[in-house]
């Protein structure tokens, strides 16, 4: 699995976004890098991140999240949501998303 980060393309220019103040690797980079992951026989690649042992957390505390996950929804999910439209939900879901990200809909 390649997990590269924040790749220098025109993604985000596209998008109006200043990334300069965000490190990125070039696209070569990371292709460069994946090929070596592989040479290495690494499971995942992360270009960026020097020390591995910080991928080793990583691995771990995603065990612990969700090594004992059922393949029924947690208790805080199976709330009825039959009573609202979808266009409520989804209004609702992308408002706390926004509030999230601190977008406009965090002044609401």
């Amino acid at each position: 699995m390649l997990c590269p980060g924040v790749v220098a393309t025109e993604f985000h220019t596209r998008q109006g976004l200043d990334m300069s103040v965000v490190a990125r690797m070039s696209a070569e980079d990371v292709v460069t890098a994946g090929l070596r992951g592989l040479e290495l026989g690494k499971v995942v690649c992360a270009p960026g991140v020097e020390d591995a042992g910080l991928l080793d957390a990583v691995f771990h505390a995603d065990l612990a999240a969700f090594g004992s996950q059922s393949p029924e929804r947690a208790c805080r999910y199976r709330t009825n949501l039959s009573r609202l439209n979808r266009h409520q939900v989804a209004g609702e879901v992308l408002g706390r998303f926004g509030a999230y990200l601190g977008g406009p809909a965090a002044s609401r």
